[in-house]
């Protein structure tokens, strides 16, 4: 028996999902001195036509996501920022 997709529409709801817990753990000295130099790629993906900026290292293949509001060069510079924060309290990169 095929089931009735529009009796279901409207009557289904979906849960709302539980808030995301960002941890940070310090890194060991080793991995600092050996990854203070590293290049870090930035692309823009889209998740449903959510637009991401999305970044990995290259030396320790660290993987980041910023959900960015729209794709103005400011918006982008912030959410690379973000990034660069993250790396910075993790002892990986020194403002300058």
């Amino acid at each position: 028996m095929i089931p009735n997709i529009g009796s279901l529409q409207g009557k289904t709801t979906c849960k709302k999902s539980s808030n995301i817990v960002t941890t940070m753990h310090e890194l060991p000295t080793k991995i600092i001195e050996r990854h203070r130099n590293f290049t870090l790629e930035t692309d823009i993906m889209y998740v449903n036509k959510i637009p991401f900026v999305i970044t990995i290292s290259q030396s320790i293949h660290f993987c980041t996501t910023e959900l960015i509001k729209d794709e103005k060069s400011a918006t982008i510079a912030m959410a690379i920022k973000q990034v660069m924060q993250i790396y910075h309290r993790s002892g990986l990169f020194e403002h300058t």
